[in-house]
């Protein structure tokens, strides 16, 4: 691993499980980590949606929950490998988990420093050859929004969030007045720029767990995600759009 410090979530009830992955990362040679710990399924949720962490190490078993069940969830907002820890291993789990998307697991009991740090520079690794993979398959290439692959997956995903959880979410759709215009007098290449900004705004404004994606030419749509209630839809899409309004500045490279 480099010498930049990582950043590690464990989500484990047990207080003891913590202060044994601290110690064991103390003792990993040539590597920095900042540990945070999280003792419940619903506060990892709230965590995952709202920080970023490098690697994710989860307890199999979080009460009604598994560490599987968070994977399920949280994987179209985290971008962190998933490193499961069991109190015994066996296939059954193994095969559970490698479907689930987990990078691995560990058995708790066969932990040493050096398992810890492999398993963990092994995630890290596949996750970031997967990432280059998902991003020809899933993302535009010109904005680097979801396209609508993605699109349909997240949205499939997030029905059933919301069915299972009873929140709410919306879709804001959305184009761009007079584009063909912008294209016709200005160039292609200045299309692409002026999409490529409304991208970035978009993105810069959405929250974490929302989803932005662009169907095609100057379509986009966002899935508005997590909603308490109804009326937050219009809150949050105000929001997201005010920044639109602002002039937009084309500088093209003669």
């Amino acid at each position: 691993m480099n010498s930049s410090q990582l950043k590690i979530l464990l989500v484990d009830d047990d207080e003891d499980d913590f202060l044994l992955t601290k110690s064991m990362l103390s003792r990993v040679k040539d590597a920095s980590y900042q540990l945070e710990w999280c003792e419940s399924y619903d506060g990892a949720q709230d965590i995952l949606t709202s920080k970023s962490f490098d690697v994710v190490l989860v307890d199999y078993r979080l009460g009604a929950h598994t560490g599987l069940d968070l994977l399920r969830e949280i994987e179209p907002y985290c971008a962190a490998p998933f490193i499961l820890l069991t109190g015994q291993g066996g296939r059954e789990i193994d095969l559970e988990a490698m479907r689930a998307g987990a990078s691995d697991y560990l058995v708790k009991s066969e932990l040493t420093p050096y398992v810890l740090e492999r398993a963990m520079r092994y995630g890290i690794e596949r996750k970031r050859a997967e990432e280059r993979l998902n991003h020809l398959a899933l993302y535009d290439p010109l904005t680097g929004l979801a396209n609508r692959a993605l699109f349909r997956d997240r949205l499939t995903r997030e029905f059933s969030r919301s069915d299972r959880f009873s929140r709410s979410m919306a879709l804001l759709f959305l184009d761009l007045d007079h584009f063909k215009r912008a294209n016709d007098t200005l160039g292609h290449e200045a299309g692409d720029l002026l999409l490529k900004n409304v991208a970035g705004r978009l993105t810069a404004t959405a929250r974490r767990i929302d989803t932005v994606a662009r169907l095609g030419g100057d379509e986009f749509v966002i899935i508005l995600a997590g909603l308490n209630a109804e009326r937050n839809a219009s809150t949050v899409a105000e929001r997201i759009l005010a920044p639109l309004a602002e002039p937009f500045e084309i500088a093209l490279i003669a």
